[in-house]
């Protein structure tokens, strides 16, 4: 399950590195997005059927139905842009960024949540 969110995760970085730095207005429009969301995303982390993954996006634990899988997409792509913008305005880099962020939620996370070590074994907090 981890090999294919990982191309689809790389695959959706060198899109988003072809195109210049997100803007301001990228960065709150994804935030707003994230927010807006956010209730959908706990239903799905209550239920176990997703966790944080150790590069700093939901990722799937269980079988999920189409609308689900594109709440999770648009979920990543808006941490994408989240991410870039950290790192262009840090002089750092995506996946840098997406660890550090992985990390910060793996120590904040509730109870139940699941989380993937940095070894990539999932644990439930």
């Amino acid at each position: 399950m981890r090999r294919p969110f990982l191309t689809i995760a790389l695959f959706l970085t060198a899109a988003f590195s072809l195109q210049a730095a997100p803007s301001a207005q990228d960065m709150r429009d994804a935030q707003n997005s994230i927010i807006q969301r956010l209730p959908e995303i706990e239903n799905l982390w209550n239920r176990g059927l997703t966790g944080e993954n150790n590069e700093g996006f939901v990722a799937a634990r269980s079988s999920l139905n189409s609308t689900q899988i594109a709440l999770i997409q648009q979920e990543n792509r808006d941490r994408i842009v989240l991410y870039n913008f950290v790192a262009d305005k840090t002089g750092s880099d995506l996946f840098q960024v997406s660890r550090e962020r992985a990390a910060q939620v793996a120590k904040m996370a509730k109870k139940g949540l699941w989380i993937q070590k940095t070894n990539g074994d999932w644990v439930r907090k």
